[in-house]
């Protein structure tokens, strides 16, 4: 719970009710009203983007080999 007395206003975090705080503090003779309500939560991250397949498929060479002494590149 944070007040900021230049700006009159408290700053509260966690889970609580902002229509029990400001109820309570009216109750106290104080004017409240509620400047804005933040979700604390962390997001979430985007899941991962799904991988592009290779479009090299018409390669004969399966094993990724450029050499001529390999035994599936014989011209």
């Amino acid at each position: 719970m944070d007040i900021d007395e230049e700006k009159c206003t408290l700053t509260v975090l966690g889970p609580v009710d902002p229509v029990k705080i400001v109820h309570r503090l009216k109750k106290k003779c104080f004017a409240a009203a509620v400047v804005s309500v933040e979700d604390d939560k962390p997001k979430e991250p985007d899941p991962p983007a799904p991988e592009k397949k290779k479009e090299d498929d018409d390669d004969p060479c399966q094993c990724q080999c450029k050499e001529a002494e390999c035994a599936c590149v014989k011209d």
